[in-house]
């Protein structure tokens, strides 16, 4: 940990990292996810796909593991992906497994329903990267499906890694670029996620990954998180509605001084079975690569600081609506 930074967490807004103070009946339906969530988690990637959208000529794959939504945050994030340029961007999602059941399959039935009819370039997969889904051009029963259709890796994540499954049957891929702009980290615990993680490892220290986003769990050790994060030389961040703020360079002792602050602290007091307490704000962390300058990057850090509409910091709604943030 090298501690250069501070938070100055007080001079926040209170909703600044629980989106939902406000909110009546935050709840939604589709999902487990509240109305402020997806908007903060939508909104951070629709800026990474407005920021990737000029490269027209690379191989986009964008990645969603541990799913626990039945793909409903997937297919809201791939509205943002159109088709477009020489190569269409192919989704990945990956069910998260259950531990009461050793099939895992209510998690991969959902997301199969949600898909049910898309092309070939979604991907479907059980928590250990085993093929699920059909394609759009399938019959209900694939019993009789040509085994030349199928799209059936040669690998999964028991035996390999992400980055083996992910460009498994791509032809000529040493000769066309590949990005993930966005891989997204869901899962009930904070095993599961790092499993994730490390299982994406290569793609991580190769800087293949853009932009990384993890769920909140609610046994998540920060200081763990952040790191794993350092270990692959990535900057680590919360997620606040107006803007991202960095924690990576933040020592322990102050960034727990932090997370105990009541804007951040779970408000509801819930504890673990361990007699450590649960927070559940903020509700995303947000990791980049750094070392290294990219317009993309920091077109991302740019949008999402300065087009919140939630006011303060200078944030915006529109251009005409600048202002320096010390003006009312």
């Amino acid at each position: 940990w090298h501690c250069v930074l501070n938070l100055f967490i007080h001079k926040h807004k209170k909703d600044e990292f629980n989106p939902d103070l406000k909110e009546k009946d935050p709840f939604l339906v589709d999902t487990y996810r509240t109305k402020g969530q997806m908007k903060v988690i939508t909104r951070l990637i629709g800026c990474v796909a407005d920021s990737f959208r000029n490269n027209l000529n690379v191989a986009q794959h964008v990645v969603f593991a541990g799913s626990r939504d039945g793909g409903h945050l997937a297919q809201e994030a791939l509205l943002h992906w159109p088709q477009r340029g020489t190569h269409r961007t192919t989704l990945h999602v990956f069910a998260e497994g259950d531990s009461e059941d050793s099939l895992a399959y209510h998690n991969v039935a959902e997301i199969e329903d949600r898909f049910n009819g898309f092309h070939e370039f979604i991907h479907l997969y059980d928590h250990k990267g085993n093929i699920a889904g059909t394609l759009e051009s399938d019959p209900e029963d694939d019993d009789g499906l040509p085994e030349s259709e199928k799209r059936i890796p040669e690998t999964n994540l028991v035996e390999s890694d992400f980055e083996k499954l992910l460009w498994d049957g791509e032809e000529d891929v040493a000769d066309v670029k590949t990005i993930i702009p966005y891989f997204h980290v869901d899962g009930s615990s904070m095993t599961s996620q790092l499993t994730v993680l490390n299982k994406a490892k290569s793609l991580l220290q190769s800087h293949t990954v853009a932009v990384v986003g993890l769920e909140h769990s609610p046994d998540m050790d920060i200081n763990q998180l952040v790191d794993f994060f350092t270990s692959v030389n990535y900057k680590t961040f919360m997620l606040g509605l107006r803007q991202l703020s960095r924690i990576d360079n933040i020592c322990p002792e102050m960034l727990e001084n932090i997370l105990d602050h009541p804007y951040i602290a779970n408000q509801h007091g819930d504890w673990l079975p361990h007699g450590e307490k649960q927070r559940n704000t903020p509700a995303f962390f947000v990791a980049m690569p750094k070392s290294r300058h990219q317009l993309e990057e920091m077109t991302i850090q740019h949008m999402y600081d300065l087009f919140s509409g939630e006011g303060g910091g200078g944030q915006v709604k529109t251009a005409n609506d600048r202002k320096a943030p010390t003006k009312k």
